[in-house]
């Protein structure tokens, strides 16, 4: 697969789907480690 970098319509909106695909990711493990203290806390207040 060859990738040619050039500003375009097609280059941003790769950039675009890579930015929403990451900042999805980010969301899911803030999710994840949110749970993660709710339950630790849930276990050191029982």
């Amino acid at each position: 697969m060859k990738v040619i970098l050039k500003k375009g319509p097609l280059f941003e909106q790769a950039e675009a789907k890579a930015y929403k695909y990451l900042s999805g990711i980010l969301v899911q493990r803030m999710n994840e480690h949110q749970e993660k203290l709710a339950q630790k806390n849930k276990k050191e207040s029982a």
